[in-house]
């Protein structure tokens, strides 16, 4: 666990999501929740070590399993995007577990580790922006689409902090199952300019960086989408995917017994840029 700011905490250590925690004299407000239960309990055992007060609220940063499922075990009102409680409404209310097919996370519970599980519907929702006033400190929370429709991202502006969420990866490969690759690129431009110039920057995934690393992201989001575009245009095959998912195994340097994971998500990510291709997404 890593403190940003004077009770700002960051956990980067689980399988799955990047959370966050901040602490203020009537409660904790957390971002995001361990995938895996066993973890989430973790992290609320922690938490209890640094407050006596209770978790007054969770934010989830969009709806993807990987950051909702673990909801359950924080017990606390849930605050989202309104793309991204529509989508979290829409799921069972017990979780039946799912195949392996795109590389979350969720996919390497143990068998039967997360069947049952409650997803827990959104109380409170924002269209665009919202703001929290924990104890002293000012929260926005701002819609910020782009890995899908419903991300956003937790910025504290006196902290000089944001949690992107899975705008901002590091170090493994992202998810681009559900992604619009323009508003995407747009956003990471973004975390470059005012207000969030030199921010610390909390991703959804991986250790916390800044913006100085966000080119590497930028980069494989063109490659990988003009790659795709050109097999599109060259009228090849929709399995010609599968030829790129080497080249970009070795981009992110995915560990050997990381690459039968990764090699799914990377596959449901190309699918994607297909998907935008054949809806003439433009080049570069």
């Amino acid at each position: 666990m890593e403190q940003l700011a004077p009770g700002v905490y960051v956990e980067s250590g689980f399988t799955g999501v990047t959370v966050g925690a901040i602490l203020g004299p009537e409660g904790i407000l957390c971002i995001d929740t361990p995938t895996l239960a066993v973890d989430a309990r973790k992290w609320r055992h922690r938490l209890s070590q640094l407050s006596n007060e209770p978790i007054r609220m969770i934010v989830n940063l969009d709806h993807h399993l990987d950051r909702v499922l673990g909801n359950q075990w924080l017990d606390a009102p849930v605050v989202t995007s309104e793309a991204a409680a529509e989508r979290i409404r829409a799921y069972p209310e017990s979780f039946k577990g799912h195949s392996p097919s795109s590389g979350a996370d969720s996919e390497l519970a143990p068998a039967g580790g997360l069947s049952g599980a409650r997803i827990i519907s959104p109380q409170f929702t924002f269209s665009d922006r919202m703001t929290i006033h924990h104890g002293r400190r000012e929260i926005h929370l701002l819609r910020s689409p782009g890995p899908n429709s419903g991300a956003a991202w937790v910025h504290l502006p006196a902290d000089r902090i944001v949690f992107a969420g899975d705008t901002v990866v590091v170090d493994v490969p992202p998810i681009l199952a559900e992604a619009e690759t323009d508003d995407w690129l747009a956003s990471l431009e973004a975390l470059k300019k005012a207000p969030f110039r030199n921010h610390t920057l909390v991703p959804g995934r991986g250790r916390v960086t800044d913006a100085g690393e966000l080119h590497w992201l930028v980069k494989y989001l063109k490659q990988a989408r003009r790659k795709v575009m050109r097999l599109h245009e060259r009228q090849q095959d929709r399995s010609a995917l599968a030829r790129l998912i080497p080249e970009f195994l070795e981009y992110w340097a995915v560990p050997r017994a990381s690459q039968p994971h990764m090699s799914l998500r990377l596959q449901a990510g190309l699918e994607r840029l297909w998907e935008e291709a054949a809806g003439g997404r433009r080049d570069g």
